[in-house]
């Protein structure tokens, strides 16, 4: 008997949350109809100069064997912004390269936008020691420490 009544008084609270609603209300429909344009790919204006080539083939020269020569390990970041100390901090999900060094020197080559204006390219050493950053903007193709 006390689930007959349970069930009663839950019916009659869900029908009374909706009391105010009209069904009209619920489910609107639009009978207005857009007009579409079908255009060629000759209506489409570009201007002069415009690259369809949004990738760039980039060389990058780091030599810092004048500040070490030991096994490191570097990469080159995207991403990063700078810390209140003046330091980089890289976004590491960023990462375009990484690469050893060989007795300080590497050569990269990799891909990047033509949107991108600067990266980040960090050096690791394996003894633990902090390791060093530098910024460098698109337009540069060498690190020379």
């Amino acid at each position: 008997m006390k689930i007959k009544w349970i069930t009663f008084i839950f019916i009659a609270f869900l029908i009374g949350c909706n009391a105010d609603i009209e069904p009209e209300e619920l489910v609107t429909f639009s009978s207005e109809k857009s007009e579409i344009t079908n255009r060629a790919i000759s209506d489409l204006i570009v201007p002069d100069g415009f690259n369809y080539h949004a990738i760039l083939e980039y060389n990058f020269d780091v030599d810092i064997s004048a500040y070490s020569t030991q096994r490191a390990y570097l990469s080159v970041y995207g991403d990063f912004f700078t810390a209140e100390d003046g330091s980089y901090i890289p976004n590491f999900n960023s990462r375009i390269i990484s690469a050893s060094l060989e007795n300080g020197k590497k050569t990269l080559k990799f891909y990047i936008t033509d949107l991108q204006t600067s990266a980040l390219a960090e050096v690791w050493f394996y003894d633990g020691l902090t390791p060093i950053q530098h910024k460098f903007t698109t337009s540069q193709n060498s690190w020379v420490w």
